[in-house]
């Protein structure tokens, strides 16, 4: 009988086969004979062999392939969804530890930095009066990141200041404009500020109608919410010196914190107090070239949003001298090319009228203005790559046209003052070219002469060629011997006027305040009594209905 091991079945002679074992015939086929006869017959067709041992091996991956089919069939019917994706919030700043020390928070809001450079200046004289306190600055866009957060915090102030500048027509600043809304439309909310001892300085200018608005709001809402009011409302007026104002309203602070402050047995109590001059020293360096790296804040969807704290870097791509030779002064066109930003800007480039800012003061001393010296001299692209180049973002504005292009607009802006109304000529002018209906526009401008300082003469001329502006009326103040402005223009034109705010026009108004917006403002008034024969008080609240529906607006400085 043979035994077990001399047996072999069709897989040994498979995996043997493709294990590469070697059958040899050293004694004729004596190796072959100890295989069965069928098997003996396959090793010596090798032609028959292959194609056997092919079929098997596909055989088998057939079996593997359906099992493993099956097994991943019944796999994905017990699939879990994977869990969404959540993005997570920024951490959250870690609670203030309770050393003791009483705490002393300044609010800011800023258009310009001048309610920052207050709220620090007062910071550092507090942080040297009073050792063992603590004064911490805050920008109020950053101090809560929603609504709920503000009202969370603001609880737990004890001792606040608040610097508020009021911008525009009674509007508040860009970083201040969020806590403005919650605070002012949040409705009644009891006395939850009763833990709060507070102070407000505002920033404003008297040319306006709603001079220091935001001040005065927040601090009311503040004291009809149980907060104690430490010293009366400073109204700082850009109009006059307001740093003086600030000084003033600051050396009613200092007695209020000596009692919050100071401990009975403080050794400075009764101890004068010097104010620190800072000092400091200039350092010029020269600076390598670097490259500059996109500040903005990206979004989910890929595009930046860029604001006061997150600018953009956009190259000046065109620059002009508005004046001609003849003038004695100096006005720039500037166009910043903002393309590939992601700014929702059409089209691509900025456009900025500046008048240059050089004057000789009282005491001989020459004054240049910053921004305007810097883009008097900047460079652009046409004259070299290597441009000058800003870090710039784009504002929202109010002061933009009505929603229906058939309302009448009437537009006064001499000087630099044209400058809004030349994106509002560019609007209408891509209306119109798109079919819509524009109603009457009329533009009053005014200049010295026009030799010297017509800006934008010939694009002017053109926009009446097409119907984009209906009448354009020029002031010039030294072109004969008597001199005109855009007020006595706008009293020639006191018919037109009174009829097309009858008729539901709109009146806008940019320049400077403190002589051609008020003399403007003055005029109106007349207009209306003469031609709507109205007495003085109904006059001044028909001009104030123009205000408060929205239909007279100024950006005056």
């Amino acid at each position: 009988m043979e035994s077990t091991s001399d047996k072999f079945s069709p897989l040994d002679l498979m995996a043997a086969i493709l294990k590469g074992v070697k059958f040899e015939q050293s004694n004729g086929s004596a190796e072959f004979s100890a295989l069965p006869p069928a098997m003996a017959m396959l090793m010596e067709n090798r032609d028959l062999m292959m194609v056997l041992t092919t079929s098997v091996a596909v055989l088998i991956g057939c079996v593997v392939a359906l099992v493993w089919r099956r097994a991943a069939g019944s796999a994905t019917k017990n699939v879990v969804e994977p869990p969404k994706v959540v993005v997570p919030k920024a951490t959250a700043e870690p609670e203030e530890v309770d050393d003791g020390k009483k705490k002393v928070t300044i609010f800011f809001g800023t258009q310009t930095g001048t309610a920052e450079g207050f709220a620090k200046d007062l910071a550092q004289e507090g942080k040297a009066r009073y050792e063992k306190a603590i004064f911490k600055v805050i920008d109020m866009d950053d101090y809560a990141a929603d609504d709920d957060e503000y009202e969370q915090k603001l609880k737990k102030e004890n001792l606040a200041f608040f610097f508020l500048a009021t911008y525009g027509d009674g509007e508040p600043t860009d970083n201040a404009a969020r806590f403005y809304k919650w605070f002012a439309e949040g409705g009644k909310r009891g006395d939850w500020l009763k833990n709060l001892n507070y102070g407000v300085f505002g920033l404003g200018n008297r040319q306006y109608e709603h001079f220091n608005k935001i001040a005065k709001v927040v601090d009311d809402l503040i004291a009809e919410q149980g907060g104690k009011r430490l010293v009366p409302v400073g109204l700082g007026d850009d109009d006059q010196c307001i740093e003086d104002d600030f000084a003033a309203w600051r050396e009613l602070v200092w007695p209020e914190l000596d009692q919050l402050l100071r401990d009975e047995d403080d050794a400075t109590a009764n101890t004068p107090y010097t104010a620190a001059v800072p000092e400091y020293r200039i350092v010029y360096h020269d600076c390598p070239d670097v490259s500059v790296l996109e500040n903005g804040k990206i979004h989910a969807n890929g595009h930046s949003v860029y604001d006061a704290q997150h600018p953009c870097r956009a190259n000046v791509a065109v620059k002009k001298e508005l004046h001609t030779t003849a003038s004695d002064r100096s006005c720039t066109h500037l166009e910043f090319d903002i393309s590939g930003t992601g700014l929702a800007i059409a089209p691509s480039r900025i456009h900025v009228t500046c008048a240059l800012v050089y004057e000789k003061t009282p005491i001989g001393r020459i004054h240049k203005g910053v921004c305007s010296t810097w883009m008097k001299n900047a460079v652009s692209l046409e004259e070299s790559i290597d441009c000058s180049w800003a870090p710039i973002f784009v504002r929202q504005s109010n002061f933009k046209l009505p929603a229906d292009p058939k309302v009448p607009i009437i537009m006064v802006g001499p000087g630099t003052g044209l400058a809004p109304f030349r994106g509002f000529l560019q609007e209408r002018l891509a209306l119109l070219e798109s079919g819509a209906k524009l109603g009457p526009a009329v533009l009053f401008f005014g200049c010295r002469n026009s030799k010297m300082d017509f800006i934008y003469e010939e694009e002017l001329n053109k926009y009446v060629e097409a119907g984009v502006i209906s009448e354009l009326v020029i002031a010039f103040s030294r072109a004969g011997p008597t001199k005109e402005y855009v007020q006595h223009k706008m009293t020639e034109k006191a018919s037109d006027i009174w009829n097309m705010i009858s008729d539901g026009g709109y009146l806008y108004v940019c320049g400077d305040a403190k002589g051609m917006a008020r003399d403007v403002h003055r005029t109106l008034h007349t207009i209306m009594q003469e031609k709507g024969s109205l007495d003085t008080s109904k006059a001044e609240s028909m001009v104030k209905n123009l205000q408060t529906t929205g239909r007279y607006l100024r950006d005056v400085w």
